[in-house]
């Protein structure tokens, strides 16, 4: 054979080497593309106390952008070897143990107001149609003070001669320096009937009432937490939306500290109705004590209606605020970001 046959064949197989080493290339390149988007596509579960963790800030960052979609190779500049691994301390709460208190504060709280307070108003108005709060007679309310009228004492001439020397007078708890109201009143050791009973119309309705009560704070305090912890950091522009944020807590501060006052308004009633019968007990003679109390009653009976209702009204006026606002609460400012690509 010739040299330039020679020459020919050698350059034919060269060239058939290159061919196939090009081939090769391609295919492992589509292979590793495959598989660096589905591992993308692999969502990040979250691992229960105790499992394996991310060795190092590397492979949580590794993580954190294939449970985003982003591309691994970007971040290819970091090294493991040059990052430090991330410890912990066990007496304080990681970053994700934080942000998993945030992320279900958040949905109790959203859920509270979308669900819980339709659900409590719609019970409330029920309870307002109840039988025991449309009492037509407030006669029905009152309750028996056992509490007898003693015989009247005679004066006898060994008894008429009084010596003003002799004789202590006390005042009353609430007069004055003046001589006419320094009385005397009776001595009272015993109650006749045993303990004086509270009046147990208003009791039952009252143990119903507190629990609404103290759902309504504890409700209040969940959600205006989750709308503190919404509220951006002080900064220039558009602050529209954190004044309304600003507002929904001020709302719910104030809901909250009435709710607590009407707590407060059901403990001055026994204190009040508790110095009445033992004014009672005391002057049995005084009619008025005995009309005060029963004032007293119907008072209160009209002050717990209005406090059913007022529970109701807070329910409707937090829901529809915070509803309304709903987007400007969670995302006080807008950004502009997505325009600038």
């Amino acid at each position: 054979m010739s040299a330039m046959h020679w020459e020919a064949r050698r350059r034919q197989a060269v060239l058939d080497r290159r061919v196939a080493r090009m081939r090769q290339t391609q295919k492992l390149s589509v292979e590793t593309k495959a598989t660096e988007e589905s591992e993308m596509r692999k969502p990040v579960k979250c691992q229960e106390p105790g499992a394996h963790t991310p060795v190092n800030e590397f492979e949580g960052l590794l993580a954190h952008c294939r449970n985003y979609g982003l591309c691994v190779a970007d971040f290819s500049f970091l090294s493991a070897q040059n990052l430090k691994p991330a410890v912990h301390s066990k007496s304080e709460p990681s970053c994700n143990e934080k942000y998993s208190a945030k992320i279900e504060n958040r949905y109790t709280a959203e859920d509270l107001v979308a669900n819980f307070f339709p659900k409590k108003l719609l019970e409330l108005d029920h309870f307002l149609k109840d039988p025991i709060l449309n009492i037509i007679e407030l006669k029905d309310i009152h309750s028996e003070i056992n509490l007898s009228v003693p015989d009247p004492i005679i004066l006898t001439n060994s008894h008429d001669g009084l010596e003003p020397q002799n004789t202590k007078k006390r005042k009353l708890e609430d007069g004055a320096g003046d001589d006419n109201c320094q009385v005397t009143g009776t001595k009272v050791f015993v109650m006749p009937g045993g303990m004086m009973k509270s009046n147990n119309k208003l009791v039952d309705l009252i143990e119903k009432v507190k629990p609404e009560i103290r759902t309504l704070i504890e409700k209040c305090n969940t959600v205006k937490m989750w709308v503190q912890l919404l509220i951006p950091r002080i900064e220039d522009g558009n602050n529209f939306g954190v004044s309304i944020q600003e507002e929904t807590v001020a709302e719910l501060r104030t809901v909250e500290g009435e709710a607590a006052s009407y707590l407060d308004q059901i403990s001055r009633y026994y204190i009040t109705r508790a110095k009445l019968v033992s004014k009672i007990a005391k002057y049995p003679h005084v009619e008025d004590y005995r009309r005060t109390v029963t004032e007293i009653d119907e008072k209160e009976y009209i002050s717990l209606k209005i406090i059913v209702s007022e529970l109701r009204n807070q329910y409707v006026t937090l829901h529809d605020m915070i509803l309304k606002n709903i987007e400007k609460i969670k995302r006080p400012r807008s950004s502009n970001a997505e325009t600038l690509y």
